[in-house]
């Protein structure tokens, strides 16, 4: 993602000379940037731009950047785990992309509502949107492995641990033939909330010196304290991903932190 905002950076003052010329052409530049943020954990960096270039777009009346900038602030704040908020935005992407998809995304963005409600325990709601989801043919098979998460987090809030799992387990292994190191990360670390850390913890090590900044160091941390039954180590992951942004994480280690203390007590 380091190389990636590098590369986006130092051609960011021609994208912006053309956009009235090549307006897709600098969406599509803005959203990679904020999509490299998300991926390096930059979460509130990704978030801050991602607002400035929705509210940009909606005071220009640019229809096509409001939706994938809607889509972006979704995304982004489903990364922080603000599941309510990154609904609102992503059904209001669905809502435009559903009669005009310019960027191709409207898939990718079913995903992440499918994920936003599965994580507020709407199991109906999630089996509604992967449903539409699985009726759209894929365009854009960078954002595959997201899909993969939908589907796990759906079978996950029905009950299907077995199945999410074996889901996840493809993902990664799909992630990883292709070179989509972050993403493979996203995925191990989902089988990781699953409950399953020692099935994901030696690759989180391994991509922890391949992919840049804090996110997966910190997957690699909660997974080995997972397994460690280490509450303090648990409470440093916690404290990371909380400064991260990523708030539901957080939440997530503390509270097993919480239970490794409880169970330190009861011995």
């Amino acid at each position: 993602s380091k190389r990636a905002l590098e590369l986006l950076d130092d051609h960011m003052g021609v994208f912006m000379a053309n956009l009235d010329d090549s307006p897709h052409l600098v969406g599509s530049a803005l959203h990679a940037r904020i999509l490299a943020l998300g991926l390096g954990g930059r979460l509130e960096q990704a978030a801050a731009t991602a607002k400035a270039c929705h509210e940009t777009a909606i005071a220009r009346r640019a229809h096509d950047a409001v939706a994938v900038f809607a889509f972006a602030r979704g995304q982004i704040a489903l990364r922080q785990g603000e599941v309510v908020t990154a609904e609102q935005y992503l059904r209001e992407f669905d809502s435009r992309a559903e009669a005009s998809d310019a960027f191709g995304l409207r898939r990718w963005g079913l995903a992440g509502l499918a994920t936003a409600r599965a994580y507020q325990a709407d199991p109906q709601g999630a089996a509604r949107t992967i449903e539409l989801l699985r009726s759209i043919r894929p365009t854009v098979r960078l954002f595959e492995t997201d899909v993969a998460i939908a589907e796990a987090a759906t079978a996950s809030v029905l009950g299907k641990l077995t199945a999410a799992t074996a889901i996840l387990e493809e993902a990664v292994g799909r992630a990883r033939a292709l070179g989509q190191f972050a993403y493979e990360a996203d995925a191990l670390h989902e089988i990781v909330r699953l409950g399953r850390p020692e099935r994901a913890c030696d690759r989180l090590r391994e991509l922890s010196d391949l992919v840049d900044g804090a996110q997966v160091q910190l997957y690699a941390q909660h997974a080995s304290a997972l397994i460690d039954g280490d509450a303090t180590a648990l409470l440093e992951a916690a404290r990371g991903f909380e400064a991260m942004g990523a708030q539901l994480l957080g939440a997530e280690a503390s509270a097993r932190a919480a239970e490794c203390y409880e169970r330190i007590g009861l011995r």
